[in-house]
């Protein structure tokens, strides 16, 4: 689903950064030789024209990259802090003999995903039961109309005087999110999904679901906005392969 966000960055670059940067060096390159020629000239010249080119690309392929891709995907869009709630399941794979307790638990806390039109990540987060936890792989998903992200995590426990004897000092799993009455056109609002890792070795297996939801500022669109979601929709959106 990624390839979605990177073909639009890819299309809205050639169809309105390159040529505007082009053209804007084109047109500084004029202004300079009008100007008197001399040695500073000369000198300036080439560097200033460089400069403004490479800024104008620099500020359209970021704005590209950072927000109008949410004009043109809203459903794609996970950018932000979803509050909810992990629920664990009885894990798989324990042994007797390790003397093992566990009781199923959940447990309420937020999420914060980090995107843009290239990359989606969670984003680095402390709580009381641990160090800190973040995704070290991530990518978004469209499969049979069902939208979502699959990512890969760990968590780092706490260490020192505030360790856990029961806690290894760290974990990995893959846990999947995905949209509930997902519509197109407009941002996801609530996402359910299970999870896996494991601790201290390949056994045992904590499982468990996940459901997260986020409130949404529904403003009213104004003029600018309005022009700017058809710009983008018809000049910058790839046509539908």
């Amino acid at each position: 689903m990624n390839n979605t966000l990177h073909r639009f960055h890819r299309y809205a670059l050639s169809r309105i950064v390159l040529p505007l940067s082009i053209l804007v060096g084109i047109f500084t390159a004029i202004g300079w030789s009008l100007a008197q020629d001399n040695w500073l000239t000369n000198f300036l010249a080439p560097f200033t024209s460089a400069a403004v080119v490479g800024g104008v690309f620099l500020f359209g392929e970021k704005l590209i990259r950072e927000h109008l891709w949410k004009v043109a995907y809203p459903e794609l869009d996970f950018q932000g802090t979803w509050q909810g709630h992990t629920e664990y399941c009885e894990p798989q794979g324990a042994n007797d003999k390790d003397n093992f307790e566990f009781k199923p638990f959940k447990k309420n806390h937020d999420i914060q995903f980090k995107q843009d039109c290239l990359a989606v990540a969670v984003d680095y987060d402390e709580a009381d039961a641990y160090h800190g936890w973040n995704s070290t792989v991530a990518t978004l998903f469209n499969e049979n109309g069902r939208v979502g992200l699959r990512y890969a995590y760990e968590v780092k426990y706490k260490q020192g005087e505030e360790r856990d004897s029961r806690l290894p000092a760290s974990s990995k799993g893959l846990e999947e999110l995905s949209v509930v009455r997902s519509v197109a056109g407009q941002k996801p609002k609530r996402v359910t999904g299970s999870f896996a890792h494991t601790s201290d070795g390949p056994r045992p297996i904590y499982s468990g679901t996940v459901v997260f939801e986020r409130t949404l500022d529904e403003q009213e669109e104004n003029f600018s906005t309005k022009v700017t979601r058809i710009i983008v929709n018809k000049w910058l959106k790839p046509p539908a392969e």
